[in-house]
C-alpha cells in the first residue's frame, strides 16, 4: 500500500475517532416540565438526554400537583387510622420498604428497609399495629405504630415446609384480628391464627391469587385471582371456597365503596369490574370466546383514553373518597389517574331503579407509571404513587382544590379537575416528541422523513455523508492503484 493510501486511511481513522469523542465533551441538556416538547426551543436544543420530564422514548410528563420522594414502586397505599399518616409499601430496584409520610404541611417521610416486600398492607383493629407481606421471603412483618410512626416489632414465617411461597395481599379481620394472606405461589389464601399468626389452615383458590378483601357482612373474602380471570368468594364461617366470580383480565388491586360495592382492578382489559357485597351476588355462566358475560353480571367501567383504545391502559391501583362518591384508578402505561363519579346521582333512569351507574369524569396526569392511589381522610388530597423516576427515589403526587399548578420536590397540592379523553390526548401531545398522523397522511411518509432528516437530524446527516463520500474516494484510488500495481507486473 502506498504513502498516500496510508494516509487516506489514518485520517478516516482520526475523523472516526474524533466522532466519537465529540458527544463526551458536549454537556447533556435535559428538558423542565414547563416547557412544550414540540416547540422549537426543546425539539432543536443538541444533547438532549432523559430525566423526571422526558422520558427515554420521547414521552414528555408535566404531572399534576407536587412531590415528596419515597420508593420506587408503592404498590399499595393505605391511610392510617389516626389520619396521621399515608403508608406505603414499594418493592422497586432502589430502596425496598415500608415508607411513611405525614399528612400534615411538613409531609415528613420516615423509611424503614426491609429485604423483601410486596402488596400486602393493612392495619389491626385497634389501630396500633400493622402487617407487610414479605414476597417470596415467606414472611411477615409486624409494625408498631403511633402518632404517624412505626417500628418494626418481628417478622414471623408462618409455613415451615418447603412448598411454594409468594406472600402477597393480605386483609385483617376486624373483629378478632385474624389475618388472611394471599399465597401466589401455591394458589391459596392462608388464615394466620390473631397474635401469634400460625398457619391455622389453607384455603384453594384460583390462580395466583393477587389481593383480597372483606365484604361489607365480613362474612365473607373476596379474592382476586391474577392468573383465573375471576374473583373467588370464600366463607369464612365454614372456611370454604363458595364460588367464583368472572371478571376481566388480571385482576389486582381491590377497593370497597361505603355501600358495599367492591371494585376490581382489571390490568389485561382496561376494565374495572363492580361487585355488590352487601348480600352474596348469585352465580352466573361464565364467559367463554363464544359466550358474552351472563346478562345479569354487574357493571363494567372503562379505564381507557377513548372507546377504542386498544388494551394498554393497565389499571393497577384503587381508591374510593371516603365520601363514597368518586373512584379513582391508577393508569399505569397511560400516566395518568382516571376519575370515575360513583354516586348514581347523575343517571336518574338508574336512580328509580335504585341503581347506581358509575360516570367517568376524566383523568388526573400523572407521573411515570402510576401503581397506587390513595385519598386523605378530609377528602381533599389525592395521593398517587409514581412506580418509574430517574431519580434515586420515586415520587408521590397529591392532589387538592386549588388553582395554583406548580412543581417542586415537595408534597403539596393541584387541581383536582380531570381532564376529558381529548384534552389528555392534547395535553400528552404537548408533552411528547413524535409524528402525528394527520401530518404523515397529508404529506406523504418520504416527504415526512425527508423533512425530519434536513431539520431536527441535518447535523448527523452531513457528517455521514462526508463519512461515505470520504470512504468512496479511498475506495476509488486503491482499485486503481491496485491495478496499476497488477498491469506493471
Amino acid at each position: 500500500m502506498s504513502l498516500l493510501a496510508n494516509k487516506i486511511v489514518k485520517t478516516i481513522f482520526c475523523v472516526l475517532l474524533f466522532l466519537s469523542i465529540l458527544p463526551l465533551s458536549a454537556q447533556n441538556t435535559t428538558r423542565l416540565a414547563t416547557e412544550d416538547v414540540n416547540s422549537a426551543s426543546v425539539r432543536e436544543r443538541q444533547r438532549l438526554v432523559p430525566n423526571t420530564n422526558l422520558l427515554f422514548n420521547g414521552l414528555g410528563l408535566s404531572p399534576a400537583g407536587q412531590h415528596v420522594r419515597i420508593s420506587d414502586m408503592p404498590l399499595k397505599m393505605v391511610i392510617a387510622p389516626d389520619r396521621k399518616a399515608v403508608v406505603a409499601v414499594c418493592a422497586g430496584h432502589n430502596e425496598q420498604g415500608v415508607n411513611i409520610v405525614s399528612l400534615d404541611s411538613s409531609h415528613e417521610r420516615q423509611f424503614i428497609p426491609l429485604k423483601e416486600v410486596f402488596n400486602g398492607l393493612g392495619f389491626s383493629a385497634d389501630g396500633k399495629r400493622f402487617y407487610v407481606s414479605g414476597g417470596d421471603s415467606g414472611v411477615v412483618y409486624v409494625f408498631k405504630y403511633a402518632n404517624g410512626k412505626a417500628v418494626l416489632e418481628r417478622n414471623i414465617s408462618p409455613l415451615s415446609t418447603a412448598s411454594p411461597v409468594f406472600l402477597a395481599g393480605l386483609a385483617v379481620q376486624p373483629f378478632t384480628d385474624a389475618l388472611y394472606v394471599c399465597n401466589e405461589a401455591n394458589n391459596e389464601i392462608w388464615v394466620l391464627k390473631p397474635g401469634s399468626l400460625k398457619l391455622e389452615r389453607t384455603i384453594s383458590v384460583g390462580e395466583h391469587p393477587h389481593s383480597c378483601m372483606l365484604g361489607t357482612d365480613r362474612r365473607y373474602l373476596y379474592v382476586s385471582n391474577w392468573g383465573s380471570r375471576n374473583v373467588t368468594v370464600i366463607d369464612l364461617k365454614t372456611q370454604q371456597r363458595l364460588r367464583d366470580i368472572a371478571v376481566g383480565l388480571r385482576p389486582n388491586d381491590m377497593t370497597m365503596a361505603p355501600d358495599g360495592r367492591l371494585f376490581v382492578a382489571c390490568a389485561g382489559d382496561n376494565t374495572v369490574h363492580v361487585i355488590t357485597t352487601a348480600h352474596l351476588e348469585k352465580a352466573g355462566r361464565d364467559a367463554s370466546p363464544s359466550r358474552r358475560l351472563w346478562e345479569g353480571t354487574r357493571e363494567i367501567i372503562s379505564t381507557s383514553l377513548y372507546p377504542s383504545s386498544p388494551e394498554g391502559s393497565t389499571p393497577c391501583g384503587l381508591a374510593v373518597s371516603p365520601d363514597g362518591n368518586s373512584l379513582f384508578v391508577a393508569d399505569a402505561d397511560q400516566n395518568c389517574v382516571m376519575v370515575a363519579d360513583i354516586s348514581g346521582r347523575l343517571m336518574e333512569d338508574a336512580s328509580s331503579h335504585d341503581e347506581k351507574i358509575s360516570l367517568v369524569n376524566g383523568f388526573i396526569p400523572a407521573g411515570w407509571y402510576p401503581t397506587a392511589v390513595a385519598v386523605s381522610p378530609d377528602n381533599q388530597f389525592l395521593l398517587v404513587g409514581n412506580g418509574i423516576t430517574y431519580d434515586k427515589n420515586a415520587t408521590a403526587c397529591s392532589s387538592a382544590p386549588a388553582t395554583n399548578l406548580q412543581q417542586s420536590t415537595a408534597l403539596s397540592t393541584c387541581d383536582p379537575t380531570p381532564l376529558h379523553g381529548a384534552q389528555v390526548g392534547q395535553h400528552a401531545r404537548a408533552s411528547s416528541l413524535q409524528f402525528y398522523p394527520d401530518d404523515v397522511n397529508k404529506a406523504g411518509n418520504v416527504q415526512t422523513v425527508g423533512v425530519q432528516l434536513f431539520t431536527t437530524f441535518l447535523l448527523p446527516f452531513e457528517i455521514t455523508s462526508l463519512l461515505l463520500f470520504v470512504a468512496a474516494i479511498g475506495a476509488v484510488y486503491l482499485t486503481r492503484h491496485q491495478a496499476t500495481g497488477s498491469r506493471s507486473t
